[in-house]
């Protein structure tokens, strides 16, 4: 073959592509997944939207296909958050390809939690927020948050600390509601979250972000910022 072209294993592109109809039917682009690997996340087909080299915003099918007699169900269309090193984070908006619903993420609660020093092993102790940028729907006394509506809320944040990451030094950050723990492990400089949570009742549900010690070394946690989102169907 003479002059340029792109190999089937793939290349780079420096100008735009233009799919043109076969004759008189439609243009279709295709992004396939290979049916081998079609268990893993990572295996699913996506299109990425990247600035210096990384990844910024994915459009993908990002949960696994189910049971193949359930009616259409898996592999849901999403558009997903990347963090600077191109790490998927957030899912903000997404659909279902059974039912044909979307989905999208509220936001409801932003802040900064003050830094807090944990001097003694098994020891644990409530944040306190430093700087609200709250939105309608949840309260703040300082270390206690009161969600107002029931529904399906996501919590996510990031946080530095003074110690990690070997295991023996690894920072515990829990997050507390309705009697039920979410603790993760954690090093030194990390994205915790998002997890989703059900608030059931109409008000009075309450939860805290909790500093817990476990290494008997004295731990710092700095620069903590915490995004609670409510989950809502459009």
């Amino acid at each position: 073959m003479e002059g340029d072209y792109l190999p089937l294993s793939g290349g780079t592109l420096t100008g735009d592509l233009t799919v043109e109809p076969p004759g008189a039917g439609p243009s279709k682009l295709t992004v396939a997944s290979d049916p081998a690997a079609d268990e893993a996340l990572e295996a699913y087909p996506a299109i990425s939207l990247a600035r210096r080299g990384f990844d910024r915003w994915l459009i993908r099918t990002g949960d696994p296909e189910q049971d193949p007699t359930l009616y259409n169900r898996g592999a849901n269309f999403q558009v997903v958050s990347c963090m600077d090193d191109g790490t998927p984070v957030w899912t903000p908006l997404w659909a279902n390809r059974g039912d044909g619903t979307l989905h999208a993420r509220v936001p409801y609660w932003r802040g900064v939690l003050a830094d807090k020093v944990m001097a003694s092993a098994g020891a644990e102790a409530a944040f306190t927020v430093s700087q609200n940028l709250g939105f309608a729907g949840i309260t703040n006394n300082g270390t206690t948050f009161t969600f107002e509506h029931p529904g399906t809320y996501m919590v996510g944040g990031t946080f530095t600390s003074t110690r990690g990451p070997t295991a023996e030094q690894r920072v515990l950050f829990t997050f507390k509601h309705g009697g039920r723990n979410h603790r993760f492990s954690l090093g030194r400089s990390e994205t915790f979250g998002a997890f989703t949570f059900m608030v059931q009742s109409n008000a009075g549900v309450t939860a805290q972000f909790l500093a817990y010690q476990n290494t008997g070394v004295s731990l710092t946690y700095q620069n903590v910022i915490v995004s609670i989102y409510k989950i809502g169907e459009l």
